[in-house]
């Protein structure tokens, strides 16, 4: 059984030394421009569209073709695999308001600070009547992009549409009611909703404009230093400065937004100087960007975690031992070590360490560290075994055979599929690996048993961001049919508590429920990277993850 133990570090490194010598072709220069595009829905957790132009070049690293247009105007190119995907260019509709956030586009009411504090950005102050009401007064001299005024009214119609569009929202902001009278909004809950301030920073609320003469798929308009002129679906999305923004020109002209097909491709292009910026560049290429003379290399924890969770409606997973034994076949120390190049922390429980309410101190865990011999132990225990010698594990019927889906975009979650795969195996459980440019469709539909995910959980530092959306019963991103009362009722207790400390506690109450049940296995916290160029000035990589383009960020060459 040790060679079971050893076996998934060696594989990991396998994994690493390929990922490393792919990335390192981008030294050479040589390699040609190719361009192919696909569609998808756009997740939080990255799996959408992958298209995009693929770009080499002369490493360098100081080509001036990025940042030049004629005039002598200031050009921006920014690059990623996941995140500037959208599924559309409707900021209402998906995540597409997260994406064009990070774009410059569209703004939100509360916007948060460094330390995930929400500050006023287009309100400019709030008044709470009783527990059921908040007033805000909106910020004046605002317009769209368009020439018209941010007013109530139009905030109003805004969160109305996107309410009607988007199954997230009232799942996170419960409203009753919205009134409008000149630059007051007045928005009443169903419940009481403490985080108000928070939850509004989230891009999901961005305010955009609202009329029977707009076209969101076309051309949207919001508030923000930056508006569309170009959108290529799963290719790029082009943007110029918006003259008139609120807050003073942007000092960038015009940006493009890359998607690009794959991270050997985008670390390429980084190189060659052809981008200014890649947003979560692998973890493998990390080291070409060493020399600080021309790169700055800038990472930041925040809420993002790397989890699996299961199709509960499928019975070769419907049983928690077999949960608990894959849990236990999964090296987290060594995935963070050695798949992502220490980019990421180990968890054995829900949230990062780093959220007051996160790390692992209290829990009773299930599993608590890598042990594949008692992953095996368990199964024989629970009554399984290979009863017709085909190496697969089985009871009742049912064989211990499955699927697990990711998404493309990111080479280390696939990895991870294989080093898994391989351990599994020698602990009797076959796994099929699907790497998909979108698991939209897939976890839609049911096709999976397992899902390899890349999400950030509480973006807002509010933990109901998760609950709500993935774990609560029937609730919209919950695709493998969780469904445990005890969580219900205490995920509707935590929306309405106002109380930090009872808050806190309540969460971690929440985070024992789901250790126990094995449904979500958060096995890796993730750190937030950007690479650029050391010409790019007045920029810091924000742990909330959606803040990038902004009217302060500058191009010094």
């Amino acid at each position: 059984m040790k060679k079971i133990i050893k076996r998934w570090t060696a594989l990991l490194l396998a994994c690493l030394l390929v990922a490393g010598a792919l990335s390192a072709c981008g030294q050479g220069g040589n390699t040609p421009g190719s361009q192919e595009s696909s569609t998808g829905a756009a997740q939080t957790d990255g799996s959408g569209t992958d298209g995009t132009d693929k770009t080499g070049g002369s490493s360098d690293g100081q080509s001036q073709d990025a940042a030049q247009t004629s005039g002598g105007q200031k050009h921006m190119t920014l690059g990623s695999t996941g995140y500037f995907t959208t599924s559309s260019a409707d900021p209402g509709t998906d995540y597409n308001g997260w994406y064009e956030s990070f774009m410059g586009m569209f703004e939100t009411l509360y916007r948060l600070d460094m330390d995930f504090v929400p500050q006023p950005w287009l309100a400019e102050s709030y008044e709470t009547p009783d527990d059921l009401t908040w007033v805000f007064t909106l910020k004046e001299g605002v317009t769209f992009h368009n020439g018209a005024a941010m007013t109530a009214e139009q905030v109003k119609a805004c969160f109305e549409r996107t309410m009607e569009v988007n199954p997230r929202a009232l799942s996170q902001i419960p409203i009753e009611s919205i009134q409008a009278d000149g630059q007051t909004l007045t928005i009443k809950t169903t419940t009481p909703v403490p985080t108000m301030t928070g939850d509004l920073c989230d891009p999901l609320w961005v305010v955009y404009y609202t009329g029977d003469d707009c076209d969101y798929e076309a051309q949207p308009y919001g508030t923000g230093p930056f508006e569309m002129t170009v959108y290529e679906q799963g290719v790029k999305t082009s943007v110029k400065a918006f003259d008139n923004y609120w807050g003073g020109r942007a000092k960038i002209d015009t940006a493009d937004f890359l998607v690009v097909g794959d991270n050997d491709a985008l670390t390429m292009a980084m190189q060659s100087g052809e981008m200014d910026m890649v947003v979560n560049p692998a973890a493998s290429a990390l080291s070409l960007f060493a020399d600080t003379s021309k790169y700055t290399v800038d990472m930041v924890t925040g809420s993002r975690a790397t989890t699996l969770h299961f199709n509960l409606d499928h019975p070769v997973v419907a049983d928690i031992n077999v949960r608990n034994a894959i849990s236990m076949c999964i090296d987290r120390e060594a995935y963070c070590q050695v798949i992502v190049n220490n980019t990421a922390e180990p968890s054995y429980g829900i949230f990062s360490e780093t959220m007051p309410y996160g790390g692992t101190d209290g829990l009773e865990l299930t599993v608590d560290r890598y042990d594949p011999e008692g992953a095996r132990s368990l199964l024989e225990s629970a009554g399984y075994t290979d009863s017709d010698g085909d190496g697969i594990l089985d009871k009742d019927g049912v064989s211990l055979e499955m699927t697990i889906i990711t998404f493309a975009s990111r080479n280390e979650l696939s990895q991870f599929c294989d080093a898994l795969q391989s351990v599994l195996k020698e602990v009797g459980i076959k796994l099929n690996v699907a790497v998909m440019e979108s698991t939209s469709d897939a976890q839609a539909s049911g096709d999976f048993d397992l899902c390899l995910s890349s999400f950030a959980m509480a973006p807002t530092s509010n933990p109901s961001y998760f609950f709500n959306n993935r774990v609560v019963t029937g609730a919209s991103g919950n695709t493998g049919h969780y469904s445990n009362a005890t969580v219900d009722a205490l995920a509707e207790a935590l929306g309405a508590e106002f109380d930090t400390e009872k808050r806190n506690a309540l969460t971690r109450q929440i985070c024992q429920e789901l250790v126990n049940d094995s449904y979500y296995i958060v096995f890796a916290h993730q750190k937030f990277m950007t690479v650029y160029s050391t010409a790019v000035k007045g920029f810091s990589t924000h742990p909330g993850e959606y803040y990038l383009m902004d009217n302060k960020i500058d191009l010094e060459k």
